[in-house]
């Protein structure tokens, strides 16, 4: 019955629509949108097909939209776009693919469709282009190597010279070795080599993540696995020798667990009373000797894989939980391990959730001291003025609590005294897009803010800033029918605490720490008394998102 769902309600799109499909994407210039397809969420991974194109791409321009011949990769007059969501900073105009992972434009250089912050567009060299992970890929830039998005980047000792070893975090040139932008002391670049990701070697001396092992010679080290090596009698777990620990049949597993003729070990901990023959994985950092079963190092429960301690239980929740990963699963057995890691995620967040509110008022003061005498109070209300801000102006809010939440503010120009901004996010198709007048007041912002990313924005209009009692009226969104809402707003040293009287909500409280200009540090909401989310400030600068 799905299937047949499906195929009709392809059909009938693609009968309505003006262009084919392409990488996802449909031009429906009779309904004046672009489409794109969610019906695989794994599409743009395993490089499929999509199934279903049934998401609105908000704020796509119709006349100018143009799919580009690249992966996921589109753009109009306004917006580049990957796989359905915005590319923040990206010129059109300007913008080139340059292969599956880096693209550019005019000003910037993108990996996976986001800024690599500090690289020249002009003069950016990729040194290893098809490195994967962030902290792998480096980008030679006016005299300078980035790495990991341009968080980290030094000077190298040869820029001529410079090699990258594959698939690891380690660069050399000529004279010096470096591990995530670090240099490494006395290392010989000449006889240099990498043993896996972590592990290096040189003609003397062992290293793992950029740490020399002290007293731990070359000569005859062996990788046994990502965690465990070997050398001569000795067994190594990561940068730890393992005192006493025999390299007779010694053998690793996974998630941190190896054997030997002793016993069965978990990330070198030795487990006590483990059988090594009967032993065998059975989940994530799990694993059963048939008698007895252990979570990490500790011996749990057999059906829920939970120790007697209740601190135990909260810090073994994990996304896995319930789900074995050591066997091939059926599509049922498939179907049902999502629906677990589902459910997993949901005890996270509220296990998340709970921790952050024990920790709240520490959490409110270390952002309010950050932005110490930068916050905004009300007699400062009147001095806000956005004009001082320069197009480009971004800054990044997210949810502590997982999974978590991005919402990137990109200012994108001033156009009759409003300030026009682009709401990048990773859960929604397209802009959000919000307008604010040179005093701070939201004048405009797009509907799809409150259905495709929480509200987490504090202006309701006319109660901008206001304290006392508001009241206003709001079209929620594809209702016609305005929503009456009550609140009663105060301020208290910093905090701005607004209490919702409307019946429905009348146990709702918020608390907003804002910047000079009047955009969000700190928004924490509480029902009866309790959090339920919280949304804080994580950077100004380009690239993190």
């Amino acid at each position: 019955m799905r299937v047949l769902l499906i195929l009709v309600l392809t059909t009938l799109l693609s009968a309505c629509l003006s262009t084919p499909v392409y990488q996802g994407y449909y031009v429906d210039k009779e309904n004046n949108k672009v489409l794109y397809g969610d019906g695989n969420p794994f599409a743009s991974l395993a490089n499929m097909p999509q199934k279903v194109i049934s998401r609105t791409v908000s704020n796509a321009d119709v006349n100018t939209f143009e799919v580009l011949d690249a992966k996921g990769y589109a753009k109009d007059k306004n917006y580049v776009y990957h796989y359905g969501k915005t590319v923040p900073f990206a010129d059109p105009a300007s913008f080139e693919v340059l292969s599956d992972l880096v693209s550019k434009d005019k000003n910037h250089l993108f990996y996976r469709a986001q800024p690599i912050k500090g690289v020249s567009a002009q003069d950016a060299k990729l040194l290893n282009p098809s490195a994967e992970l962030l902290d792998q890929l480096y980008i030679l830039s006016q005299g300078r190597v980035f790495i990991n998005m341009g968080e980290i980047n030094f000077t190298p000792c040869d820029a001529k010279s410079l090699k990258v070893l594959k698939d690891t975090s380690y660069i050399k040139d000529n004279k010096c070795v470096f591990y995530r932008g670090i240099k490494l002391e006395g290392a010989n670049p000449k006889k240099f080599k990498d043993k896996s990701w972590d592990y290096s070697v040189d003609n003397k001396n062992v290293y793992f993540e950029g740490k020399k092992l002290a007293q731990v010679s070359s000569k005859g080290f062996d990788v046994l696995s990502y965690d465990y090596a070997e050398n001569d009698d000795n067994v190594f777990f990561r940068d730890k020798l393992l005192v006493g620990v025999s390299t007779k049949d010694f053998e690793p597993l996974r998630y941190g667990y190896a054997k030997n003729i002793q016993g069965v070990y978990f990330e070198g901990k030795l487990l006590e009373g483990a059988n090594r023959k009967l032993f065998r994985l059975s989940g994530y950092e799990k694993g059963t000797d048939t008698q007895n079963c252990y979570y990490k190092s500790e011996k749990v429960d057999c059906e829920t894989y939970k120790s007697s301690s209740k601190k135990e239980q909260n810090a073994q929740v994990s996304v896995f939980d319930g789900v074995d990963l050591g066997k091939r699963l059926t599509p049922k057995e498939i179907n049902e391990s999502v629906s677990k890691m589902v459910g997993n995620l949901l005890k996270m967040k509220q296990l998340n959730i709970q921790a952050l509110d024990d920790k709240l008022q520490l959490i409110l003061e270390e952002q309010k001291s950050t932005y110490e005498g930068q916050y905004l109070t009300p007699e400062t209300v009147e001095q806000i003025d956005l004009s001082k801000l320069e197009a480009g102006f971004s800054f990044e809010l997210y949810t502590p609590a997982v999974p978590r939440k991005h919402v990137l503010y990109e200012l994108r120009n001033f156009e009759n005294n409003t300030a026009n901004f682009v709401l990048h996010t990773l859960d929604h198709f397209g802009a959000l897009v919000q307008q604010r007048s040179l005093k701070g007041e939201t004048l405009l912002t797009s509907e799809s803010l409150f259905r495709g990313a929480s509200k987490i924005d504090f202006a309701p209009f006319e109660c901008t800033f206001q304290l006392g009692k508001c009241k206003h009226s709001k079209v929620y969104g594809y209702s016609d029918n305005p929503i009456q809402e009550e609140f009663d707003i105060e301020y208290q040293d910093g905090y701005w605490i607004r209490t919702t009287q409307t019946t429905e909500q009348s146990d709702k409280q918020e608390l907003f720490l804002f910047d000079q200009y009047g955009f969000i540090l700190v928004h924490a909401i509480k029902h009866n008394g309790k959090l339920s989310n919280l949304w804080l400030r994580l950077s100004e600068s380009k690239g993190n998102f």
